[in-house]
């Protein structure tokens, strides 16, 4: 017998769906509005391709993938939108997001650094090891993108536009920001080399650089190149895949198997408890607004109520079950 333990897929109304309170990055800049304009006419055409992924709140559902889609959607003013529901914490709901657009390409460097600054010394989810493992990527990898910030910001717009590598950037720190950009200035102009910048910093020195005809340039090498052409890629045609099933379950684990199906009873309450909310809120609403001859009974309000706490103290038990079954040796891992 096979048990579905996929995430649950629903039609949500775009009203009770809002931005993630924490975002990898700014969906208000010029070239983003342009980006989600082009998007909403090709789902205007296609359709949604990819259902947007939420997390259920107390009221509401918070976007944790699809935030672009989410904005196209609601830019062609959509009622609903299909949406996968999962039950994440914050740090959780964060890791989805950078894994999203760290392994969709989607961030330049800085943005990777300032999202891993958030994860790792803002809010304090995890180390350096522990995010590096989660996308995937080396620990030099998410190491070398927070040290960018410690750049100028003029230096770090170079980044961002492509006229220089993380190589070129990462030569740069130990300098003072005068020389940082004198040197910037030169490898820009002259096309230097990763080896000759750090040639010039560690043998011959700035001095160098005013005599910089004599050193010897690699014309071969651009330095407008794409900053991550020196890094690790990986595929990422199924990333929402990945996204929606890091729960890392083996299929012969039985007790895995439980602790998702429990998982998912909580996710299914939680959406529940929403919707009970939504009905009280409408009562009262309707009792508010005063029409003549009419008025919700007191008795079924409160019915709804008991409805409510019934939900919550089911939910309470999934909770304390779950604990209970993760406590367990593993050994004696099984419902009786």
């Amino acid at each position: 017998m096979s048990i579905d333990i996929t995430p649950i897929q629903e039609y949500l109304p775009l009203g009770e769906i809002f931005p993630a309170k924490v975002k990898v990055r700014s969906y208000d800049s010029d070239s983003q509005v342009s980006t989600i304009k082009e998007l909403s006419l090709s789902i205007k055409s296609h359709g949604l391709l990819q259902p947007i992924i939420v997390r259920p709140l107390k009221e509401g559902f918070e976007i944790v993938a699809g935030h672009r889609r989410f904005l196209a959607c609601r830019l062609l003013r959509w009622k609903k939108i299909l949406a996968f529901i999962k039950d994440l914490s914050d740090s959780e709901s964060f890791e989805v997001q950078i894994i999203e657009n760290v392994q969709r390409l989607s961030l330049n460097c800085i943005e990777e650094g300032q999202a891993f600054r958030l994860f790792v010394n803002n809010y304090g989810w995890g180390g350096v090891t522990h995010l590096a493992r989660k996308i995937m990527k080396s620990e030099q990898y998410v190491s070398s993108r927070l040290q960018l910030l410690n750049l100028p910001k003029n230096i770090q717009g170079h980044i961002i536009n492509g006229d220089l590598t993380v190589s070129h950037a990462l030569e740069l720190l130990s300098l003072s920001e005068k020389e940082q950009n004198t040197i910037v200035n030169k490898i820009i102009d002259k096309n230097l080399s990763v080896k000759e910048t750090r040639a010039i910093k560690h043998d011959t020195g700035i001095s160098c650089i005013s005599n910089i005809p004599n050193c010897a340039i690699n014309k071969t090498t651009g330095s407008k190149q794409n900053v991550k052409d020196h890094e690790m890629k990986m595929e990422s045609d199924d990333m929402e895949d990945h996204l929606l099933n890091n729960d890392n379950v083996g299929t012969d684990s039985t007790n895995n198997i439980h602790l998702l199906i429990l998982k998912k009873a909580k996710v299914y309450l939680k959406i529940s408890l929403n919707r009970m909310d939504n009905l009280i809120n409408e009562c009262d609403e309707m009792n508010g607004n005063g029409n003549p001859g009419f008025k919700i009974d007191d008795d079924v309000r409160n019915h709804l109520l008991k409805f409510r706490t019934t939900m919550h103290s089911l939910l309470d038990e999934d909770i304390n079950l779950t604990l209970k079954l993760k406590r367990r040796p593993q050994s004696h891992r099984s419902f009786v």
